[in-house]
């Protein structure tokens, strides 16, 4: 079952992460862009990852104070409730 949430995460990851560099490709050519919130809300959900990993590949928002301190900030969060459910998961 655990197995089953892992690749769910790995999956979200790499959908931000994507998400990232088609707005990073849109902003280029001034096209309609995806909201910051759609950015940095998926963070919180188990995908502080892929944005941060979106954020310095694509080198996308880097230099929004936003960005710099809620998608760090996300990945912290994000590993608290990954040990929460793992104590939970093994009680």
């Amino acid at each position: 079952m655990l197995s089953y949430f892992y690749i769910a995460v790995t999956a979200w990851n790499f959908i931000l992460f994507i998400m990232y560099g088609i707005d990073k490709f849109k902003a280029r050519r001034r096209m309609w862009r995806i909201s910051e919130f759609m950015l940095v809300a998926p963070a919180y959900i188990f995908a502080s990852f892929g944005a941060m990993l979106g954020m310095i590949v694509f080198n996308h928002k880097t230099s929004k104070a936003k960005f710099r301190i809620l998608i760090p900030l996300s990945f912290v969060f994000n590993v608290l409730c990954a040990v929460a459910i793992k104590k939970w998961m093994l009680l």
